[in-house]
């Protein structure tokens, strides 16, 4: 498929990856997560699984980790990175079979659209609201 072999795709997805890896550690390394957990250490364990095993293990574990977020903290900024790794997990060659180069790419844009702590995917005034 166009979407497996393309050059220029695989360098957005190199691009997009060093970008979620940059906004999701700049994202739990705010002290203010440690705050947000029922355990202070979660956001420590999920930036040390971000960098030793990756993206897909960190978009794991931070869904997981939400449910063990303190009553009343806000957690679409943690499904926000979820969704955001998750875009560029879905544009990684061979994960979805009928993936075109144009979905792929459109993927890759979103992933690329996350800024970590504010908000994902949603017309301006929906966000200034």
């Amino acid at each position: 498929m166009a979407a497996q072999h393309d050059e220029r795709l695989a360098l957005c997805r190199i691009q997009a990856h060093q970008h979620l890896t940059a906004e999701a550690d700049r994202f739990l390394a705010d002290p203010a997560r440690e705050h947000e957990f029922a355990d202070p250490a979660i956001p420590r364990y999920l930036r040390h699984l971000l960098h030793k095993e990756g993206l897909v293990a960190a978009n794991r574990a931070v869904r997981d980790a939400i449910s063990h977020l303190k009553s009343g903290v806000p957690t679409a900024p943690f499904w926000d990175l979820v969704d955001a790794t998750g875009f560029w997990e879905d544009a990684t060659p061979g994960r979805w079979p009928h993936m075109t180069a144009s979905g792929a790419q459109r993927s890759l844009d979103w992933a690329l659209a996350y800024r970590a702590g504010q908000p994902f995917l949603v017309a301006d005034e929906a966000a200034a609201a």
